[in-house]
């Protein structure tokens, strides 16, 4: 269309038949507004990114299992205090009413916050065989643990590979029958919108590792499933941190952050040990910057809020370096 005939379309714009001024100042109209429009959306998108990195950027979290599920003033304080948004991992030791009770009553204190979910360690027992009693029972306590994830929003559920002692000579039909276990209860979590993470352990106080460093990675890559990685596991159990973290890569959605001194699974505080954190934040940095980090102190003495903050605070703010 000729810009002189614009006087037509527009003429509200153009309240006089056009002439050089009139074009003039159409030309500068229609810039102005198409400026208004780029910055306006550039804005938009800006703010989306903005929101979008927020969302990614891993989120800190502190375990119930620091004095157990009744005795949770330590964390209340730490939460409180915070100058950015801790969640909590409701730590199950076992499954039953009494437990769901101290669970339930832990979350209505903490209901307003983000929150994740570990399997009980008791009477849900990984390796259980297809058909037997203690398979019904993990099956079922899964069930109710999961029933209590939905309840609570929590994104993910913790799975360990196996919470019994590994003699040797039976360590492959119990991985056999951990990761069928493993795989059927990631498809229970599905209908549950949880995430299932399957957690490093191989811990020499439980025997044989049902799963060498290569069979651990492998079973997570072959099966797309997603894993957490137990730094202090991870410091005594002959893993090679590097490597596993480097073949997980965005696998890796969570760890549990404690330490110890490589031979005994204390859950000591980040600077009590003998993991070596900065080369921690090194490979988070590099390969799992959008990853959770949960803090799985136990019975520390002389532990305090202030302290465990200090703690908290440093790894978030190296991290996000």
């Amino acid at each position: 269309m000729p810009f002189s005939s614009s006087y037509k379309v527009f003429p509200k714009i153009l309240p006089h038949p056009p002439n050089q001024v009139n074009c003039t100042r159409f030309r500068k109209f229609f810039h102005d507004a198409l400026c208004l429009l780029f910055w306006h959306d550039l804005g938009v998108i800006i703010r989306e990114k903005e929101r979008d990195l927020v969302r990614k950027m891993g989120k800190c979290f502190i375990s119930s299992i620091l004095y157990g599920n009744d005795n949770w003033q330590m964390i209340y304080d730490t939460v409180k205090t915070a100058k950015f948004e801790i969640g909590v991992e409701y730590f199950a030791f076992e499954i039953n009413d009494e437990e769901e009770r101290k669970l339930r009553n832990l979350q209505r204190i903490f209901k307003s916050l983000p929150s994740t979910f570990h399997s009980p360690m008791r009477k849900a027992e990984p390796t259980s065989a297809p058909g037997t009693s203690d398979y019904e029972l993990l099956v079922a306590n899964w069930k109710r643990s999961l029933k209590l994830c939905a309840e609570f929003g929590s994104s993910h559920i913790v799975f360990h590979s196996n919470n019994c002692y590994i003699k040797e000579e039976e360590r492959l039909i119990k991985q056999k029958n951990a990761m069928e276990n493993c795989l059927f209860l990631n498809e229970m979590c599905k209908g549950y919108d949880v995430t299932l993470l399957v957690e490093t352990l191989a811990l020499p106080g439980k025997g044989a590792p049902i799963f060498t460093n290569e069979e651990y990675v492998n079973f997570i890559l072959e099966n797309g499933l997603y894993a957490l990685i137990d730094v202090g596991h991870m410091n005594v159990n002959n893993y090679d941190y590097e490597y596993t973290v480097r073949k997980l890569n965005r696998r890796i959605l969570a760890y549990h952050i404690h330490n110890n001194d490589g031979t005994d699974d204390t859950h000591q505080s980040i600077e009590n040990g003998t993991f070596d954190y900065d080369f921690f934040i090194e490979m988070y940095k590099k390969y799992t910057p959008e990853a959770d980090l949960v803090f799985e102190y136990i019975n520390i003495p002389d532990l305090t809020a202030e302290k465990l903050f200090r703690d908290i605070d440093y790894l978030y703010q190296r991290t996000k370096e």
